[in-house]
């Protein structure tokens, strides 16, 4: 069953196609097309995720995942979240993380193989795992070379390159006045980049991340505030699982 939802899911995400958002091209062509393909495959899981839902209301008792979360959820009228409501959010979980973590992952293995030397460090950290391929997930999440490769991996390379906020009241920077409703942005890149930061910021230098801890204001891979990115630690986690994993097994 496992099996079959990761197949919708993956057939889901990957049947998106630029031509779903003309509207004139809405149409199901009698079965065929890319909307019409869409329209199947956004049926078929959300039908598996309604049932998924049933089955946790049903028996909510133990469970500490992100639908159950979900579904424990109270607004302050001690309302919960309707059944559409929790498939949109779990919708955002999976399309939001989805192509960024894979990009991430990509940066890891080019920047390690650019650089040999954090390479060999980072396959000795892994060796020190019994299990090899098959080690412990949540010992593997805590190795520190490995979460720092991570680390400088979406230093060099961050996910979204600006953060942009709406000014909710008048702010003064650098001698600039800037009015409420004035949007701005934060340069991740830029910031990543600083050499009083980062010293030598265009190499790729894992340790770093050993030596000191950066602020919010200096790493901020994530965005920042009340608006940084929920699925943080997820994708994290994910990404160090998905990288030891993949160097673990093949070379």
């Amino acid at each position: 069953q496992l099996t079959s939802f990761r197949k919708d899911v993956l057939n889901w995400v990957g049947g998106f196609s630029p031509f779903i958002f003309l509207k004139a091209l809405r149409r199901e062509f009698l079965g065929f097309g890319p909307w019409a393909r869409f329209v199947r495959n956004h049926t078929r899981l959300r039908e598996r995720v309604l049932a998924l839902i049933a089955e946790h209301r049903g028996s909510p008792s133990g469970r500490e995942d992100i639908l159950s979360m979900l579904l424990a959820v109270r607004d302050e009228q001690g309302e919960g979240l309707a059944d559409d409501e929790i498939i949109d959010q779990l919708v955002t979980t999976v399309l939001a993380g989805h192509e960024t973590t894979a990009v991430m992952l990509a940066w890891a293995l080019y920047a390690l193989h650019r650089n040999p030397e954090a390479l060999g460090r980072l396959r000795a950290e892994l060796a020190t795992l019994p299990g090899g391929a098959q080690a412990d997930p949540e010992a593997l999440a805590r190795l520190p070379f490995l979460e720092a490769v991570c680390n400088e991996t979406l230093r060099l390379y961050p996910p979204a390159h600006v953060i942009h906020r709406r000014l909710k009241k008048p702010l003064a920077v650098l001698g600039w006045e800037l009015p409420a409703g004035t949007i701005v942005g934060a340069g991740v890149y830029a910031t990543h980049r600083l050499e009083s930061l980062y010293p030598e910021p265009e190499s790729f230098r894992p340790e770093r991340f050993l030596q000191r801890t950066f602020s919010p204001f200096e790493f901020l891979p994530w965005g920042g505030g009340a608006r940084r990115c929920l699925g943080a630690p997820f994708a994290l986690y994910e990404l160090k699982i998905v990288l030891a994993t993949i160097l673990q097994r093949h070379r």
